[in-house]
């Protein structure tokens, strides 16, 4: 079963760390073995796939979900997109903050992650070579390849495609950041649909319930423990709001 009541304790305290702690370290870091927090920062490099395959495989060993802050302008396509189906193995959170910054190929290690702390830190725009390749036909097959590879990769994660459409209206040298509604409109929410269907069924399980039974009360939770929320959010004491939660799970009222 999981624990509704630690689980936001965490993400609170991740949130509090990312806020409160925002240093510059080497390309991956490992931050904190008590939370197993890694931080990847600077230019991502092909380097870095081993470096984060280490991570998951400790973290995997120690039956922890790992924790990756992203704080890098971008870098190697191939390997980000290599990264973050290392963090979509292994369950990984990935978190963004607004101090940071997480641009250009930063956004297919985020998309990776079945979880995921949203900030206004996600910058995008035309991946492109770092060459001087002359040739128009050459050009054109490398983008096409590119287009192909990242795509592919993108409906694998859950991600709408069309995330790659708008990043290539966007010159390299310029930034955009998409908005929270543009995110939502490509897939990139807090929790990956999958993931949140088997937190779910899980959850039904543990109170012996079908899944109808366990959205309808969920349906309720919102509106019938919103006052325990906004305590849980004033004072981070989410006590009452999970008692609350597992009430209506457990009776339906």
């Amino acid at each position: 079963m999981i624990n509704f009541q630690n689980l936001v304790k965490f993400i609170f305290s991740l949130w509090l760390l990312t806020l409160l702690n925002a240093q510059s370290f080497a390309n991956v870091d490992f931050k904190d073995p008590s939370i197993p927090l890694w931080e990847i920062n600077g230019q991502i490099s092909k380097s870095d796939v081993k470096k984060v395959e280490d991570a998951a495989n400790f973290a995997t060993q120690n039956r922890m979900r790992a924790v990756f802050r992203l704080n890098t302008e971008g870098g190697d396509v191939e390997a980000a997109i290599a990264i973050g189906r290392q963090l979509r193995k292994i369950g990984a959170f990935a978190l963004t903050f607004d101090q940071g910054r997480c641009y250009s190929a930063c956004i297919f290690i985020l998309s990776g992650a079945t979880r995921r702390g949203l900030s206004s830190s996600i910058g995008i725009h035309r991946p492109y070579s770092t060459g001087n390749e002359l040739d128009r036909k050459k050009i054109d097959a490398s983008q096409k390849s590119l287009e192909k590879l990242v795509k592919e990769y993108l409906i694998e994660v859950n991600i709408s495609p069309n995330l790659y459409d708008l990043m290539n209206t966007i010159p390299p040298e310029k930034i955009y950041f998409p908005t929270e509604s543009e995110l939502q409109k490509f897939g990139i929410i807090e929790i990956d649909p999958v993931q949140q269907e088997l937190e779910d069924s899980n959850e039904a399980r543990s109170f012996g319930l079908s899944k109808i039974e366990y959205y309808k009360r969920k349906s309720q939770i919102n509106n019938a423990c919103a006052k325990e929320h906004q305590i849980g959010a004033r004072t981070s004491n989410f006590s009452p709001y999970t008692q609350c939660r597992e009430r209506i799970l457990r009776t339906g009222r």
